[in-house]
């Protein structure tokens, strides 16, 4: 999501979102495919252990946006599914009980 609202592709941009960027104790909270594969740096690492490359774009975490871009997603499947199918794991997961179209 952050990706796209800056106009980057996701998939082929270095980004993480960063709680506290301003602080070497920052927590990633996001990291872009490239981010894990090119420097290892997962969900969970610290702002310290990224690596001094210009291409890495430090983002801090903007959870009301998140929010909204979630529930304008959510309006959309439950236009296709039933509310009691749409089971919501977490900001950016969702699953679908499927055994009714078995």
């Amino acid at each position: 999501m952050e990706c796209v609202s800056r106009g980057l592709n996701p998939l082929t941009s270095f980004l993480v979102v960063v709680s506290r960027p301003e602080s070497d104790g920052g927590l990633v909270l996001a990291a872009t495919p490239l981010m894990k594969e090119v420097f290892g740096i997962q969900t969970g690492s610290r702002k310290f252990e990224l690596p001094n490359d210009p291409r890495i774009i430090i983002a801090p975490p903007r959870m009301k946006y998140y929010l909204d871009i979630n529930a304008q997603i959510r309006t959309i499947f439950l236009r296709y599914v039933p509310e009691e199918d749409f089971l919501p794991y977490s900001i950016d997961e969702v699953f679908f009980r499927c055994d009714k179209f078995s």
